[in-house]
């Protein structure tokens, strides 16, 4: 029997430091701390008011952004993007939320046009993007009509299948996890290739099973249910590898790694990883009768865990995940409220932490009776803080289904000087990115384009180069609301025809909304850690790329002008040629050779000489939008134009050259109705209106049948110091749910829930 024992790994910072034995597996842990070192990351979780919404619902949720190595609260970035993504991948709804001390918060109104069916919630940040999705939040959840039935139809039973340690191997004893859409109590079936019953397999009937089997490389195995037609075939075995399954005892983890007869004799290189830090690392042989290894429970830090097994060639052969939850846990916050009220009277709930660092927790209260699907099976919001309770199966058994998709394994032992195209943002600047598809196959590397931002108050423009054919990116200042964004090349070609997308979408991959209902979707397990473990912290050094955070260069266009003629002083005349001639003496109208016009400006600051213009023409805006033909100008109706401003000098702006500036405003500020060719609108949206969750007042007597009974995602706990909230019971009698979720400013996460009833007084 193999135990832990403690050291410390010379040039890491370790969380957990324990024994490292052997050439191989050093030099291994040395490249993974090397690889977490250059590559902080933060992770995104979202608490959620409902478990899943009807159409014209309120979506409320609290967002916590904590650092991956110590799970503290991230300081990093200031801009959390949500999206909500149909059952086809497409992104519907998109909105911006402010990060502070890696917290934030939001509503999406759901609209009653959504189709009820499966759609999937993801929240991510800039920087996230630089890395694997598995950081970012990523949740699939149903949307229902109104009367709480689905409208999706019946579908025939679907299984995936995760062996343990990723590979099936011959002639060994194999553990495999299944999901299944099959949400009953049904019994499952392992069969052989002859389709007899090799075994009746334990299943829980809400999604997930697993099944043992010994494999021969040449048969097929196959999973059925009781009364099912359908076969779902095993994964192939592998005649050649290793494989290992994991024992969870009261105080230990026992190991198991077989392999088959090619691998005896060889070393192999075990390593264990808590959210980057290494744990243990050490080198092992392989033999006919394969590995057995112990690790105490109190020698592994609390939460999740990741084992990985490596041959001599540094090439990976297993791995998996496994949660630790000692006999050192304790909890953090206790909750003190009545069992049973009547219908409206008033709540009384108290809140406490016992933890001496600050907590930051959001609470949902929800009636149960709601959250059942069709098959009266119970769903359960997603949650990494909460514990793992099943009468059927235990938390590490559930997890050989999660997928390792936080950071990419065979990576990290090759160390390469790490380079980021997404760079961090704060709360001050929005990044935009834009793709650029030319119809016509035309270069676009060297265009220059204005971008117009346009509100009702004001408006900014501002000049930008796309870095490359097809990738156009701005970063402008943060807004809040919405303004129209007039995207315009600045120099128009008229033999080039491009098309426009604003990215915003991190992805639009299927769901799988088969399993969207199962509880492995919906459990990751007890992540709760020790405060008085190392906890390493974010240092981001210059070789990280940051986004620029100073405001690009701009003017804004309603800003002062040496003239400005207000057409309604005037009378009113038949066109603006007319009104050139008698208004405007500093411009004039020139027709060139080639029969194009040209406005001029007079290249004096003022009007002493009305004779001196400048030889190339002025640069025209109409509403704050660049235009590149005068005759868009002639053309418009006097009648329609508010004024008209002029800048009577050269300038240049962010190595523009502008011969002096003529801005048109009309009366609507609709840019003129004008369109050139290459011109884009879209409704950019900054970020939202803050709402306030609404809590009807005690002795108010509208009928109150909410499915959010009470919401509040981001309350403040100091140790010792009660909390106190009231709220009105609802007009619904029934089992009512109270959910806290929340985060210590030490990284140690948190989750309660509760349940009290409202009983009807009639």
């Amino acid at each position: 029997m193999k135990k832990l024992t403690f050291s410390i790994i010379i040039g890491l910072v370790p969380f957990f430091s324990l024994t490292v034995r052997g050439q191989s597996s050093n030099e291994l842990a040395r490249a993974i701390g090397l690889y977490f070192d250059k590559r902080p990351m933060e992770k995104i979780y979202l608490h959620l008011d409902k478990a899943y919404y009807a159409t014209g619902d309120e979506l409320w949720y609290a967002a916590y952004i904590s650092d991956y190595s110590t799970g503290k609260p991230s300081n990093v970035s200031g801009i959390l993007y949500v999206e909500l993504f149909d059952h086809h991948g497409n992104s519907i709804l998109q909105q911006k939320a402010r990060i502070s001390e890696g917290l934030a918060n939001g509503l999406l109104e759901l609209p009653d046009t959504l189709d009820a069916n499966y759609y999937a919630l993801k929240a991510y940040t800039n920087w996230s993007r630089n890395f694997n999705e598995g950081l970012m939040f990523n949740h699939t959840f149903k949307i229902v009509s109104p009367n709480f039935e689905s409208s999706s139809q019946d579908i025939e039973s679907e299984v995936q299948f995760y062996p343990e340690g990723n590979d099936l191997l011959s002639g060994k004893l194999n553990n495999v996890a299944f999901r299944s859409n099959v949400n009953n109590k049904k019994r499952a079936y392992l069969l052989n290739n002859k389709y007899d019953t090799l075994d009746e397999i334990a299943y829980n009937g809400k999604g997930f099973g697993m099944l043992k089997v010994v494999p021969d490389s040449d048969k097929e195995y196959y999973l059925t249910f009781e009364n099912d037609h359908q076969l779902h075939r095993l994964p192939s075995s592998n005649p050649k590898g290793t494989n290992l399954r994991l024992q969870e005892k009261k105080e230990v983890f026992n190991l198991f790694i077989e392999s088959s007869q090619d691998f005896y004799g060889q070393s192999i290189s075990i390593i264990i990883l808590h959210n980057g830090s290494i744990v243990s690392a050490f080198d092992r042989k392989l033999d006919s009768s394969g590995l057995y290894l112990t690790f105490r429970k109190n020698d592994l830090p609390n939460g999740l865990n990741h084992i990985m097994i490596f041959n001599n060639q540094k090439k990976l052969l297993n791995q998996r995940i496994f949660s630790n939850s000692n006999s050192s846990s304790q909890k953090t916050i206790d909750v003190r409220i009545n069992e049973s009220f009547t219908i409206r009277e008033k709540i009384n709930l108290s809140i406490l932490s016992n933890h001496q660092n600050t907590a930051n927790i959001s609470i949902s209260v929800t009636p149960t009776k709601y959250f059942r699907d069709t098959n009266n099976t119970s769903i359960t919001n997603t949650s990494p803080f909460k514990s793992f309770k099943d009468e059927n199966y235990s938390l590490n058994q559930y997890l050989i289904a999660k997928q390792i998709n936080t950071y990419n394994p065979n990576e990290i032992i090759k160390w390469i000087e790490p380079s980021f195209d997404f760079p961090i943002q704060r709360s001050n600047v929005f990044q935009i990115d834009i793709d650029i598809e030319s119809k016509n196959q035309i270069e676009n590397s060297n265009n220059s384009y204005s971008v117009s931002l346009k509100s009702e108050e004001q408006t900014s423009l501002y000049f930008t180069r796309a870095k490359a054919a097809n990738k156009l990116s701005l970063t402008i200042p943060a807004f809040n609301g919405k303004k129209d964004l007039i995207l315009k090349p600045y120099q128009s070609d008229e033999n080039s025809d491009f098309t426009y997308t604003l990215n915003t979408s991190i992805g639009n991959s299927p769901l799988e909304k088969s399993f969207s209902q199962s509880e492995i979707e919906t459990n990751y397990g007890s992540m709760t850690r020790e405060n008085k473990i190392t906890r390493r912290l974010y240092k981001i050094d210059y070789k990280i790329k940051k986004a620029d955070e100073s405001e690009p260069y701009s003017f804004r266009i309603l800003d002062a002008y040496d003239e400005s003629i207000l057409l309604k002083e005037f009378i009113l005349l038949s066109d603006m040629k007319e009104v050139f001639k008698e208004f405007l003496p500093c411009a004039r109208l020139k027709e060139t050779e080639d029969g194009n016009l040209q406005i001029q400006l007079c290249d004096k600051g003022g009007l002493a000489k009305y004779e001196t213009f400048m030889k190339t023409e002025a640069f025209m805006l109409i509403d704050g939008v660049p235009v590149y033909d005068a005759h868009l100008i002639t053309n418009l109706d006097p009648s329609e134009v508010k004024s008209v401003n002029m800048i009577y000098k050269r300038l240049e702006l962010d190595g523009y050259e502008m011969n002096g500036i003529m801005h048109i405003i009309t009366k609507e500020g609709n840019y003129g109705k004008v369109k050139e060719l290459g011109q884009r609108i879209f409704r950019y949206d900054g970020f939202p209106k803050t709402y306030s969750f609404d809590i009807p007042e005690i002795n108010n007597k509208t009928p109150d049948f909410r499915t959010t009974l009470y919401w509040n995602p981001q309350i403040t706990l100091e140790n010792n110091k009660p909390i106190d909230i009231s709220f009105p019971a609802s007009d619904e009698a029934g089992e009512y749910k109270i959910e806290i979720q929340g985060l210590t400013v030490d990284g140690i996460p948190i989750y309660y829930e509760t349940y009290f009833t409202v009983m009807d007084t009639q």
